[in-house]
C-alpha cells in the first residue's frame, strides 16, 4: 500500500512549523519576514517591527484579505498611530499578536475557508 500526504484543502499555504528564527510553509523553511496568504508568499523585507511604516500596509491589502493578522515577533507590540490609522482606513478587520499566535490564528482561519493574510516579523 502506498501512502501519500494530504496537503489539505487545495494545498493552501498552511504554516506547519514555527521557531524563533523561522516558519515552515508547505515544507519551505522561511527565515525572513513574509506576508502569507492561502495562495501567495510575499517577501516583506522587514527585519524588525521598528521598520514597519504605514506604507507597508498596501502590500498586505493587495492580497485582498478578509482579515489581516500582524505577527510582531516574540513580543506583542502595539504599532504606532500611523500604522493603526492605515489599518483602520483599509476597511479590513485586523488583529495584532505575537508571531507564534499569529501563525496559529492564521491556520485556524484558512481551515475555515476565510481569506486571512498574515504578515510575520521573523
Amino acid at each position: 500500500m502506498k501512502f501519500t500526504e494530504d496537503l489539505g484543502a487545495s494545498a493552501q499555504n498552511y504554516i506547519t512549523g514555527i521557531d524563533s528564527d523561522h516558519v515552515v510553509v508547505q515544507r519551505k523553511k522561511i527565515n525572513a519576514s513574509y506576508i502569507i496568504a492561502p495562495d501567495a508568499l510575499v517577501e516583506w523585507g522587514i527585519k524588525s517591527f521598528d521598520e514597519i511604516t504605514s506604507e507597508h500596509i498596501p502590500l498586505i491589502t493587495a492580497l485582498k484579505p478578509e482579515v489581516i493578522i500582524l505577527g510582531t515577533g516574540e513580543r506583542h507590540i502595539i504599532p504606532d498611530k500611523p500604522i493603526l490609522k492605515a489599518l483602520v482606513e483599509s476597511g479590513i478587520g485586523y488583529e495584532i499578536m505575537t508571531t507564534s499566535a499569529a501563525c496559529r490564528t492564521y491556520n485556524i482561519l484558512i481551515a475555515e475557508d476565510r481569506r486571512a493574510v498574515v504578515a510575520l516579523i521573523i
